[in-house]
């Protein structure tokens, strides 16, 4: 993989860009150990066998590759690269690959919590980490918070419609909820990616504010 087109040998890379590539690289194992992991036990009928499992696994892999590729531009810090493709990995190695959403109530939760979060550091690195959009701290809050709950809403969308096109699929985790309750659990999921999204703004707000006071 190449992360500068006027870079051709590894050794000539930037010391950041060689640690993304390293982390990267280790969660790439770490899905490969999963998905081999989920064939065993899968031949030995100790979980139930899905196809969809390998597209979780595909979707994963996708994801933590597509993180360095975007990094060429954006620049990342290394602590977000840790932090983001751990939650790839919550989100859907443990929880969809291995269907922990299904065995606790509070997981899918936490996820939610945690995309938001996520959707605003990423807005962060978006908008305000190259310093060439200036505003006060207010608008760097509302920017930061709104993605994110853009992206919270896009993703309900999302999980609407894989439902509705794919057959148990179940990617709302409504456990077969109907009616009221269904709807009671999709806006439980917006409320805790509205959680993470002002927790998320709270602090990249404070660090905008840190380097502010440091110009």
């Amino acid at each position: 993989m190449c992360y500068n087109v006027d870079v051709k040998k590894f050794g000539e890379l930037d010391e950041k860009t060689k640690q993304i590539f390293w982390v990267t690289v280790a969660y790439a194992i770490f899905g490969i150990l999963n998905i081999i992991a989920y064939a065993v036990v899968a031949h030995f009928n100790l979980v139930v066998v899905r196809n969809l499992a390998y597209v979780f696994w595909l979707a994963y892999m996708a994801a933590i590759l597509l993180v360095p590729i975007i990094n060429i531009k954006i620049k990342f810090d290394l602590w977000f690269v840790i932090v983001i493709d751990l939650f790839f990995a919550l989100a859907v190695l443990v929880g969809s690959l291995w269907r922990v959403y299904h065995l606790f109530d509070g997981y899918d939760k936490l996820v939610h919590t945690l995309f938001g979060l996520m959707m605003s550091f990423l807005a962060y690195y978006l908008f305000f980490k190259s310093g060439k959009n200036k505003g006060s701290l207010v608008f760097v809050f509302i920017v930061l918070f709104s993605f994110s709950m853009m992206c919270g809403a896009a993703w309900e969308m999302f999980e609407f419609t894989a439902d509705s096109i794919i057959k148990d699929l179940d990617a709302q985790v409504t456990f077969g909820l109907y009616g009221r309750l269904a709807i009671y659990n999709t806006m439980f999921d917006i409320i805790c990616d509205c959680g993470g999204a002002l927790l998320g703004a709270i602090v990249m707000t404070t660090i905008q504010k840190i380097k502010n006071k440091q110009q």
